[in-house]
């Protein structure tokens, strides 16, 4: 089957699973009209037996014509603006769910540690990632992470000039994400503040003047708990829309 006839039978498909209880009334309307032409050479068994059947078909025929253009007009076209919507901001949702495994990841490089496969093949322990981030000192700063303060020449970053900067990055994908909130799922949009009133955005202004990162462990841990709730989210609601 091609791609794009796939991707309209799936979404036919997830039109009629969005209203069920309609789509049972559709399928019984359907059944009824077809008993009733089935039936119509039958004799008359009871009395206004055959006004009832009239009743019925005409019934049935209109609950049809609802349905189908209900499915037409109304859900089908609502799924694929819905399908063009998440395409267009995947990344970004991407991005936020990802942005405690950037740190994390960026930790694990410069303090030594074994590399953390992609995706991750089971869940962090926060032993381990605590003795990280004791491990991330301002002698054993961001690996890869160098700035520029005169736009000419470059330095390695802190850690707080680069936490500092994947806080802005993770709140530039929640700007952009922000104007999409009207047509995006409450669940979605509850994950996302959740992770935006994260504590431990609250706890970054606190790294400069501490030793290492130790006090970043657990709220690092929770944020990333948090950030996987998301991308398990985006895996199931909405990696299958866009892939048809």
């Amino acid at each position: 089957m091609k791609p794009s006839r796939r991707r309209t039978w799936n979404r036919f498909v997830r039109a009629l699973r969005t209203q069920p209880v309609i789509t049972a009334l559709a399928t019984i309307a359907a059944l009824v009209t077809v008993a009733r032409q089935v039936f119509l050479p039958v004799p008359e068994v009871w009395p206004y037996g055959e006004e009832l059947g009239e009743f019925l078909y005409d019934f049935g025929l209109a609950i049809l014509g609802a349905w189908i253009f209900n499915l037409l007009v109304v859900m089908l076209p609502r799924l694929r603006d819905q399908e063009a919507l998440y395409a267009s901001i995947n990344k970004d949702l991407r991005g936020v769910s990802g942005g405690a495994m950037a740190v994390i990841r960026t930790l694990t490089q410069s303090v030594g540690a074994p590399p953390l496969p992609d995706p991750l093949t089971q869940p962090i322990d926060p032993d381990d990632l605590r003795r990280w981030c004791e491990a991330a000192s301002d002698e054993q700063n961001p690996a890869r992470f160098m700035i520029s303060d005169d736009g000419a020449s470059v330095r390695q970053g802190s850690w707080k000039e680069y936490l500092d900067y994947e806080r802005r990055r993770v709140a530039n994908f929640q700007s952009r994400l922000e104007a999409a909130y009207v047509y995006l799922p409450v669940e979605l949009i509850a994950l996302l503040r959740e992770i935006q009133d994260d504590g431990y955005y609250l706890m970054l202004p606190y790294v400069a003047g501490q030793p290492n990162l130790a006090f970043l462990a657990e709220p690092l841990h929770d944020h990333m708990l948090t950030c996987d709730r998301l991308r398990d989210y985006l895996d199931r609601q909405v990696a299958p829309l866009i892939s048809g």
